[in-house]
């Protein structure tokens, strides 16, 4: 979903799934084929429940229900800058604004001043 929302053929977890999750898979699958553990009801359920679960655990959940433009939680502007993230974000209209003293690297800023406080107050 990652990679549709910001139309990029990578993101960072892109070798987990080809290198791990889909030998996994495909082994799996294979083993439950050849031992016919699986009749064509439980396939159909589970392809239903995959993609019912994708979509909208994954889908609705990460992207509409959970997502808050104001958030805490920020990038650092090195992790923005990696990847091309900002000009990929820039075409699809989300604009980074540097001056904007409540957008998102005021906010990095603000966090980076608050935890130098703390260690300097509890070192």
């Amino acid at each position: 979903m990652t990679n549709i929302k910001l139309k990029s053929l990578y993101n960072p977890g892109l070798g987990a799934v080809v290198l791990l999750h889909i030998p996994v898979g495909v082994t799996y699958i294979r083993y439950i084929t050849i031992h016919r553990l699986a009749s064509g009801g439980t396939w159909a359920a589970g392809i239903i429940y995959t993609i019912t679960a994708t979509g909208f655990i994954l889908g609705f959940l990460t992207y509409v229900a959970f997502s808050d433009r104001n958030t805490k939680w920020v990038f650092a502007p090195e992790e923005l800058k990696r990847f091309h993230v900002e000009e990929k974000l820039a075409r699809k209209g989300i604009e980074i604004k540097v001056n904007d003293p409540n957008g998102t690297l005021a906010r990095v800023e603000k966090l980076k001043h608050r935890m130098a406080e703390r260690r300097t107050h509890t070192g």
